[in-house]
């Protein structure tokens, strides 16, 4: 080997291996874009999260609950739940006055407690039960709930909150004030006079947002009545045509048999 050749291969093998440097400054204008729809995202949906919860809490000050525990799950128990529930809406129907706002129904609540907690009594040993009693005015947790076209959203809402017994029962729970308890499972209809107070004590947007998917379904069936209108008035039109085409055929023929005698 001549030095020539030697000098080659250790230079060579003495250079370090060519690096490859990756091009970052193109990316650098997307993830910077990406970062920006991504933090417009969260703060839209923490915005709409605050709205939700704030509409929820400023309806939650305008309304007064009604929450039943029953002793257990037993049918009995059950009954007995109901029971006590009609029997405390008609105590608060035929003597509660006709309140202003929730401030005045829960006053009069509040100082009615014991002669509400004697007709839920009485109403228990009438049936042969001795569980006792017990009322409060208190917050309770509502998870999302429907009355008729109405639906309120879950949160803590002011309640009259009537355990029976140990309260370990399936319980029931609807608005108290305005009145918009239904006792029958067959109505889903407010009295006209309910709905009125709940109208006045809420602002438009706390009465719409209670409302809004009945009005979204609202929308949905118009918009289902008028394809079906339009689908059979195209029907009546193609009916129409064909019953012309019939004709057309008809005379033809007619005159094809008078030329052929």
């Amino acid at each position: 080997m001549n030095r020539q050749y030697i000098k080659n291969l250790f230079t060579r093998f003495s250079t370090p291996p060519k690096t490859f440097r990756l091009h970052t400054k193109p990316l650098i204008p997307a993830l910077a874009l990406a970062c920006s729809i991504l933090a417009a995202l969260v703060l839209c949906w923490h915005h709409t999260e605050r709205s939700a919860a704030a509409c929820q809490a400023s309806i939650a000050n305008k309304i007064l609950r009604l929450h039943v525990l029953a002793n257990s799950d037993s049918p009995e128990d059950q009954a007995l739940k109901l029971t006590v529930r009609d029997g405390i809406l008609a105590y608060m129907d035929a003597n509660a006055p006709d309140f202003a706002d929730v401030h005045e129904a829960k006053t009069w609540t509040s100082l009615h407690m014991e002669e509400l907690q004697k007709t839920a009594e009485n109403i228990l040993l009438s049936q042969g039960c001795g569980d006792t009693v017990s009322l409060e005015l208190t917050a309770c947790y509502f998870p999302v709930k429907t009355y008729g076209d109405l639906t309120f959203p879950a949160g803590d809402y002011e309640a009259l909150r009537v355990k029976i017994g140990e309260a370990k029962g399936q319980n029931w729970w609807c608005v108290m004030y305005p009145p918009l308890c239904f006792t029958d499972a067959t109505c889903c209809e407010f009295p006209q006079e309910s709905r009125e107070i709940l109208e006045r004590q809420l602002t438009e947007t706390e009465y719409l947002s209670l409302r809004k998917e009945t009005l979204k379904n609202s929308g949905s069936t118009d918009i289902t009545e008028n394809k079906e209108k339009t689908e059979a008035a195209a029907n009546t039109e193609n009916e129409a045509a064909e019953e012309n085409t019939r004709s057309v055929k008809i005379k033809f023929k007619l005159l094809e048999l008078l030329e052929n005698q």
